[in-house]
């Protein structure tokens, strides 16, 4: 869906690698960027929008917005939701780092299934997370 907006994968892939870039900096790992590729002590990593948190997001904020909670509760949950799967897809890549580098014969099964079941996971833990504080709405008489 989001790739009828070439724009937003752009962005996401550029400011998925600012914050891979942001994040190894204060730990002087050497890290480089070369278009979509980002290198990370050494590991070259393209970053496409499927690496992204886009696709996870929006699942999480469907879930949200279809759920009968108030407005300010629904807008907290999808800025709160997309913050935190932002930081947890960073930390997946970085996570990745040393598969590449040290097994790079199992990293297809890391990458495609095990990482991509557990975003599935995560996303649906931050949902009930989210459900869980909601405010029990009164039944009116």
């Amino acid at each position: 869906v989001l790739s009828f907006v070439p724009a937003i994968d752009r962005w996401a892939v550029r400011h998925t690698i600012s914050s891979l870039l942001f994040v190894t900096h204060p730990f002087r790992v050497a890290s480089m960027e070369a278009g979509a590729v980002i290198t990370i002590a050494g590991v070259p990593i393209e970053i496409v929008p499927d690496c992204t948190p886009l696709m996870p997001t929006m699942a999480l904020w469907i879930a949200i917005a279809a759920f009968p909670a108030p407005w300010r509760s629904r807008l907290a949950g999808l800025f709160a939701g997309a913050l935190l799967l932002w930081l947890y897809n960073v930390t997946r890549i970085l996570a990745l780092v040393p598969v590449l580098s040290y097994r790079p014969e199992i990293f297809e099964f890391i990458h495609v299934y095990l990482w991509q079941t557990l975003t599935l996971l995560v996303v649906f833990a931050l949902f009930l997370l989210w459900l869980k504080l909601q405010q029990p709405r009164t039944a009116r008489a």
